[in-house]
Order: structure tokens, then C-alpha cells, then sequence
């Protein structure tokens, strides 16, 4: 009995140091794997925090070709406070990038986000280090959200909205991070005071939404649990986006034909593709004319960046080169376009409702080159013609 029971408890600790994908909605790190400003549209986000422990959280907003952070900010919530903003069109005011369709974030709610700009966060180009220079790359992306840590002692009193709604003390938490604050470790302050290693249950909504047509699109949003190695704490400074999904603990909890394997990895950002790469996606189209039927579909690797340098070369699996073969990137205008930065190369199939299917590989003879269709950038969009 005694060496079952440590079996047990042996296989409940690899659980709770591997990443996996809690569909309940609940973790300490989340994805949501798209928001857009194109077309008139506004994106919505909520983020909840379950608990009845204070959170400090990190949001990165990642543009859609490379997935580089546009706004990176911290967010520090009260028990079971959400916090919620809006992404809307702007124009761009940033040096060498004024007047562009940009981005901007808004938000009128009353958590402690220090340093945030509420009434306008502009999205910055300072990331956009390779592909086009334009700031229409950060009108559409996805977003991470991670829990730092818990709040304990002051900072969780400061944070606190107490009967008002409103912090008690969101300026302390800005002190905290400037010179000779406790958290600003360049005048040797030191980011764990006062946070403990967190322990989950964050909950996030996200919507895009056409405000003149009334039209609202929830957006599906991924919950990773398990996601921070066993005591690991990652508080970082607010305009920092160092923290990332390559942060995970290098262990996966996978569930694929009717098993649950648990994987060991070199890397964390291995661990988090694990669980979201999938060798198979099925979905729907309606283009019915009767009522102006269009349709998209919205690819996202938010891994991708990891795997693929700058240049499009030396690309890791499952992305490939080009070389012997030239990838297509079908895109939101319903065009293609050859690849600059590598992808994943794909073969496809349309059906109609009646069962009539087209075989799709678009390949086009004789080499060189070849022509393939494939998956490209963080963040691609193709529309059904």
C-alpha cells in the first residue's frame, strides 16, 4: 500500500510541473490568439482573476507578422477583480511612423496598471526590427498574459479596491518601481518583495466587435496550466516583455489518441508547442449569396518566433525552408504571396455541403521552383472565395 500511495503522489507532482491545456477556461498563463482593429472592428479583453489572493500579471500585446511586443505593461489585481481594456484604430504618432494606421489601448477601469496610459496607450514600433516598416503589422496580433506572482503585506493592501472600487494605493505600486523602490533592482531593489510564486486561476474573455453593425465575434482563449516550474516567480518591470512562453517549465502533460503522455523537453517554449500544435484543423465556411455569406480563417502560431529567425533561414521544425520549394502564403485579401520568413507547409481540402470535395495542393510543376501553400507569419488570415 505505502509504495502505491507514493506512485501517487509521485505522478501528481510531474502533473503540476507540466504545462497543459486546462479547458476550463483556468491558468497562469493565458493566450488570446487574435485581436484585429482592421476594418473598423475594436477588440474587447476582460482578465479575471479567480482567487482570493492579490496578482500581479503581465500583458504583452505581439504584433501579427513576427509576433514582437507592441505594448508591454503590468497589471496588478485585487481578489476576484477583472481588469478590462479596449483595442481600437489610431494613427500613429511615433517618429518616423507618423500618421500610419496604427493601434491604440484604452481602458476605463480602475485596477492598478502603473505607468499605463488609459485614456491611450499608442502601440510602438520600436520591436519592428525586420519585415516591413509599417505600423499596419500591429493592427492585428495575439496577446499573452501571465500571473507574476501573489501579492503579499503592503502591496497586496495597495492594490486592494476595497468597498470603493478604486486601489488604495496604486501610486505606492508606481513608486515601487522607480529609482530606490523595492522592485527597481538597478538602485538594488529587488522584484521578489512582498510576491510569493503564484498559484493560477486566471480567466480571460476577448471579443471583436463592429460597433456601427452590431456585430460581435468571441474569440476563443487558451488556458495553460501548470505552466511555471514548481516556487518559479517572474515579476518583471511593466514596459519589460523578457517574459514569455518560452518561461514554462520543460515538461508537458499531452493528450493525443485517447491517452495522456507526459513529455520532457530541453526547452520550455518546446513544452507550450507541444500542447498547442495540432497535425489536423477542421472548420466551417459559408459563402452563401442570400445573405452575403463571407468567410475567414485565422491561423495562429504564437510559438513561431522561436523557430525562425529573422531572415526566414535556418528555420527549426516543423517550419521550413525555402530552398527546392517556394512557400505560398494565402492572405486576407484572398491573394498570395510568397514567404520572406519561412512557414509551415500545408496540404488542404474544400468540401461543400453536399459532399463534393476539391483537393487542394496548389502545387505547381515543372521545378524549380515549387509552388506550396503554407501557414505563414504569427498571425495569418485567409479568406474563402
Amino acid at each position: 500500500m505505502k509504495k502505491m500511495i507514493s506512485i501517487v503522489l509521485l505522478l501528481q507532482a510531474l502533473s503540476a510541473s507540466a504545462v497543459y491545456v486546462n479547458n476550463n477556461g483556468l491558468g497562469d498563463a493565458l493566450i488570446i490568439p487574435y485581436y484585429t482593429v482592421n476594418n473598423g472592428l475594436n477588440t474587447l479583453v476582460s482578465i479575471t482573476n479567480t482567487t482570493d489572493t492579490s496578482k500581479a500579471i503581465k500583458i504583452n500585446i505581439r504584433e501579427g507578422l513576427n509576433g514582437y511586443s507592441v505594448t508591454s505593461y503590468n497589471v496588478y489585481l485585487s481578489s476576484f477583480d477583472t481588469w478590462t481594456f479596449v483595442l481600437v484604430p489610431a494613427v500613429s504618432t511615433a517618429d518616423g511612423f507618423q500618421d500610419q494606421n496604427s493601434a491604440t489601448l484604452i481602458s476605463t477601469d480602475n485596477s492598478c496598471a502603473p505607468f499605463l496610459q488609459k485614456a491611450g496607450q499608442e502601440f510602438s514600433p520600436t520591436a519592428l526590427i525586420d519585415g516591413p516598416q509599417n505600423m499596419s503589422r500591429v493592427r492585428e496580433g495575439f496577446i499573452e498574459i501571465f500571473e507574476m506572482g501573489e501579492l503579499q503585506g503592503n502591496y497586496a493592501f495597495w492594490v486592494d479596491q476595497g468597498n470603493n472600487g478604486v486601489p488604495n494605493s496604486c501610486s505606492s505600486i508606481e513608486t515601487a518601481w522607480q529609482a530606490n523602490g523595492d522592485w527597481n533592482e538597478a538602485s538594488g531593489g529587488d522584484v521578489s518583495e512582498g510576491v510569493n510564486p503564484g498559484t493560477g486561476g486566471l480567466m480571460a474573455e476577448a471579443d471583436v466587435i463592429d460597433v456601427a453593425e452590431g456585430i460581435n465575434y468571441s474569440i476563443p482563449v487558451t488556458a495553460l496550466d501548470g505552466f511555471f516550474a514548481a516556487d518559479a516567480l517572474f515579476h518583471v518591470a511593466p514596459n519589460e516583455s523578457s517574459l514569455s512562453l518560452d518561461a514554462a517549465a520543460p515538461m508537458a502533460t499531452v493528450w493525443a489518441d485517447d491517452k495522456t503522455y507526459q513529455l520532457a523537453f530541453e526547452s520550455g517554449i518546446d513544452a507550450v508547442s507541444a500542447v498547442l500544435m495540432a497535425d489536423e484543423l477542421i472548420g466551417t465556411y459559408a459563402l452563401d449569396s442570400i445573405v452575403a455569406g463571407k468567410s475567414e480563417a485565422v491561423f495562429v502560431q504564437p510559438t513561431r518566433r522561436f523557430y525562425i529567425d529573422e531572415q526566414g533561414e535556418n528555420n527549426q521544425p516543423p517550419y521550413n525552408q525555402m530552398s527546392d520549394r517556394r512557400l505560398l502564403c494565402p492572405t486576407e485579401a484572398g491573394t498570395n504571396e510568397l514567404s520572406q520568413y519561412g512557414g509551415t507547409a500545408v496540404n488542404y481540402l474544400i468540401a461543400d455541403r453536399e459532399s463534393l470535395v476539391q483537393f487542394l495542393d496548389l502545387v505547381i510543376d515543372p521545378p524549380p521552383p515549387r509552388y506550396v501553400p503554407a501557414i505563414c507569419d504569427s498571425v495569418s488570415v485567409w479568406q474563402f472565395l
